[in-house]
């Protein structure tokens, strides 16, 4: 196939066409820096950019990252580059990984809503906690890499309910403590299903069975 391309282009503009730079920072491997022992930082460099316009320094990364700016020369989001005399320069840390997953009732087949998860290690059980939302069972957790242990957070949600079985996680699907090994950095999906204790049928998260009195989540929310 012979192909000719013709630029049209405009002979006057009242503004810059281009709204948004990019630049690609992840590499394929790491770079050894000096000596051969620590390895170099990627590095993105942005050069003759207009200086009028009000600029924002963002990344744009895949959802299950926690990237936050650790250090700047000054606010990233709003960068006049005709008022800054020094380079601008911003150094960012990958955080956290996102654990994501989906909750359900086996019973009910529907999202145990209010139930809450935590996740931690042989020496700290609750690292982090999370609550299962209304929409789809969806929950979240920061974590690492590593392996995990995923639990019900002691209190109502382990009082009433108890792990039934999971999927995609790193244990036997009949183990009560879920345990999820996070080895690369992409998005780990699992999914987990529950089931009311045989004495609990009849008890709800969001309320006090005992008293009749509102639950803590649902004295919040109000």
């Amino acid at each position: 196939m012979k192909l000719r391309m013709f630029l049209n282009c405009r002979s006057k503009l009242s503004e810059v066409p281009l709204k948004s730079f990019y630049r690609f920072v992840l590499e394929p491997e790491l770079i050894y820096g000096i000596n051969k022992h620590l390895p170099s930082e990627p590095m993105a460099k942005f050069l003759e950019l207009p200086e009028s316009p009000l600029l924002t320094l963002n990344m744009i990364t895949p959802e299950s990252w926690l990237v936050e700016a650790v250090n700047s020369s000054c606010d990233l989001d709003n960068i006049h580059l005709e008022d800054v005399k020094e380079t601008v320069i911003a150094e960012y840390e990958l955080e956290y990984i996102l654990l994501e997953g989906h909750c359900f009732d086996v019973t009910t087949g529907q999202p145990p809503r209010g139930l809450q998860f935590t996740l931690g290690t042989k020496k700290n059980p609750v690292r982090v906690d999370t609550i299962v939302m209304a929409n789809l069972g969806y929950f979240q957790l920061k974590a690492n890499p590593g392996a995990w242990t995923l639990r019900l957070r002691k209190g109502r949600s382990e009082e009433i309910y108890q792990v039934f079985s999971h999927e995609g996680t790193d244990s036997v699907a009949d183990l009560t403590d879920v345990i999820v090994v996070l080895n690369n950095f992409r998005s780990k999906i699992i999914k987990v299903q529950v089931q009311k204790k045989p004495d609990k049928m009849n008890e709800d998260l969001l309320t006090d069975g005992t008293t009749g009195k509102k639950g803590n989540l649902e004295s919040v929310t109000r």
